[in-house]
């Protein structure tokens, strides 16, 4: 099971719990809140039997089922890339088509097997007015609301990052050891005059958004998009295992090669992408009040960024620290140049700088 497969995986999970909770809540409030309330003598004998207990949990599982599988074909497909009230108006009826469904399903089985004969529906349907229905719906609405808030608010912060700041884990400032790659679109400046704000803005999109399959493929973070500059980070674990850090950057290259016919007939230019990659210790930390955010500080960062500026004189589109040398000597497919001892903006010592090249045929499995 690769990285996005989890990802995927866990929000099903967190989906299905979630619709547990939510229906044997409400199944909580309408039988036990409402027992003292109501007087149904046709309805005594279904509220005896052990259906009635378990059927929120059944309910729950299969619309939990419908509902983490809208949400992943969302993602999947077309909608991904259209306006977010288009894709709330899609998912939305998606949602009521499914709660039909299950709800056929059901009244088809409960019919089939006589739980509940013919003169309890009939005495159901005189007891209950619009009331008992639209309290449903708002409840479900509610409900579909704030899942689908929760699982974007875990997006928006990236994987992992909602669960640290609700448990504030980094509310203190801590140090870790992380790697760090500035990638940046080449030529940026120039490609935007050719362009105009508006299509080159579009250009970044269709970019960022190639690279996020790979991103989540390679166990990357994405840290913070800056303009035509996305930097992304590691633990050292993930960045480092079967070296992830090097196979995103050439996968991603790839795959921009694999869609270059597609750049040319959309914008008239085909994206090349530079990047500079460090490694050392960072201090994370939560900051803002307004717009909260976690944020590392450090040289790493800074270091990260002047390996990167060297892209150009160098003629290489990856170029890293002598720290991350001896990572890749033990890989046959990369292979590194030594560019120099180079005297970097800002810093007082001279440092190693190394070119990344594939060594023949690269295995991106």
């Amino acid at each position: 099971m690769n990285a996005k497969q989890k990802l995927i995986l866990q929000e099903w999970i967190f989906i299905m719990l979630a619709w547990l909770f939510i229906m044997n809540l409400y199944s909580v409030v309408v039988i036990w809140g409402l027992d003292s309330l109501v007087d149904w003598q046709a309805l005594q004998p279904y509220d005896n039997i052990w259906l009635v207990y378990v059927e929120p949990t059944v309910f729950g599982l299969i619309f939990g089922l419908f509902f983490a599988f809208i949400n992943t074909l969302s993602e999947q497909t077309f909608i991904r890339k259209q306006s977010f009230s288009f894709i709330i108006l899609v998912k939305s009826l998606l949602y009521l088509i499914s709660l039909i469904i299950v709800y056929f399903i059901f009244f088809i089985i409960y019919t089939l097997m006589g739980i509940l004969p013919d003169e309890i529906f009939s005495l159901a349907t005189e007891k209950l007015d619009y009331k008992i229905y639209l309290s449903i719906i708002i409840y479900f609405v509610f409900f579909i609301l704030v899942i689908n808030f929760l699982v974007l608010i875990n997006k928006k912060f990236g994987p992992g990052n909602l669960w640290n700041f609700v448990t504030g884990k980094y509310h203190s400032p801590k140090k870790e050891s992380r790697l760090f790659m500035l990638l940046d679109l080449k030529g940026s400046t120039t490609i935007a005059e050719q362009l105009g704000h508006f299509q080159y803005s579009k250009l970044l999109q269709y970019c960022f958004h190639d690279i996020t399959d790979i991103v989540i493929k390679y166990n990357a973070e994405i840290y913070q998009y800056v303009g035509d500059e996305v930097v992304l980070t590691w633990s050292l674990e993930n960045g480092l295992k079967e070296l992830n850090f090097i196979r995103l950057f050439f996968e991603f290259q790839k795959k921009l090669e694999s869609k270059k016919e597609i750049y040319f007939s959309k914008f008239g230019v085909f994206p090349v992408f530079k990047a500079g990659i460090e490694m050392g210790e960072v201090t994370v930390a939560e900051v803002g009040e307004i717009k909260r955010e976690i944020a590392y500080h450090g040289d790493v960062l800074n270091t990260a960024a002047r390996i990167q500026e060297k892209c150009n004189e160098f003629h290489h589109n990856l170029l890293i620290s002598e720290h991350l040398q001896k990572e890749i000597n033990g890989f046959n497919h990369y292979k590194t140049e030594l560019m120099g001892n180079i005297q970097l903006r800002g810093k007082q010592n001279p440092l190693k700088i190394l070119a990344v090249i594939p060594n023949g045929t690269i295995d991106q499995a």
